[in-house]
């Protein structure tokens, strides 16, 4: 009985670390090798990634990030973090940059990434309008794009349309017109979604390989709206 409960235990953990593994994105070779080897490739994974990997975040949470390499090292870390889903963490490493370093474009710029991330979008506006205010000589479509997809998760709608349009003048990818399609197909305004979506789809029959490669989820969703529109009038 009491080695059905242990094979069950572990068989829970190996559960509950699997899915860490899938959530964080870890290398697919410790995916592998706990669902592999019960037990020993957990401990091996516990060992030699996971414990090593949080001594580093506190590490560099704790420390006074006075010289520029640690500052970078902190914000390469968070965005790793952020990368892998571990939003929080990320968040964490993101605040103590900031209580140094409250002027660093990155940072402020990760701090808006994570509180969108975790669906505070009135925070994540609060961080994108004092991001504005910074002097930087390289501004960042990614974080005007993140601004008018904030707008829009608040419900302003009208302003949200706006920063999308400004988009569509200077940024190469396409994602600022799918995401003006779709908030104009929700506002119920289909003939000019329609267009936007079939100018996503002329743009890349009119472009390189690099362009179709770098942009194909915007042009297989754009597709996938016109033909959904063209079976809705068939």
């Amino acid at each position: 009985m009491e080695l059905l409960a242990f094979i069950f235990l572990v068989f829970l953990f190996q559960v509950a670390l699997i899915v860490h593994l899938l959530q964080t994105q870890q290398s697919s070779l410790w995916f592998w090798t706990v669902l592999l080897l019960p037990l020993l490739g957990a401990l091996a994974y516990l060992t030699l990634e996971w414990f090593p990997n949080q001594l580093r975040q506190r590490t560099i949470i704790n420390s006074q990030l006075s010289e520029p390499d640690a500052l970078h090292e902190a914000i390469n870390l968070a965005e790793d973090l952020l990368q892998k889903g571990q939003t929080n963490d990320a968040l964490k490493v993101f605040r103590n940059c900031y209580l140094r370093h409250p002027s660093e474009f990155d940072v402020v710029n990760g701090l808006a990434k994570s509180e969108f991330e975790l669906g505070h979008f009135n925070q994540t506006k609060k961080w994108l309008q004092e991001l504005a205010k910074l002097p930087t000589k390289d501004p960042k479509p990614s974080s005007h794009l993140l601004y008018a997809r904030t707008l829009e998760q608040l419900g302003e709608l009208e302003a949200a349309v706006e920063e999308y349009q400004m988009l569509n003048t200077y940024m190469d990818s396409p994602e600022p017109v799918y995401r003006l399609a779709m908030l104009q197909k929700k506002l119920g305004q289909c003939t000019q979604a329609d267009e936007l979506f079939a100018h996503i789809l002329d743009q890349a029959k009119h472009s390189d390989a690099t362009f179709k490669q770098q942009n194909h989820e915007w042009i297989h969703k754009a597709r996938m709206e016109i033909q959904s529109a063209t079976q809705e009038t068939s």
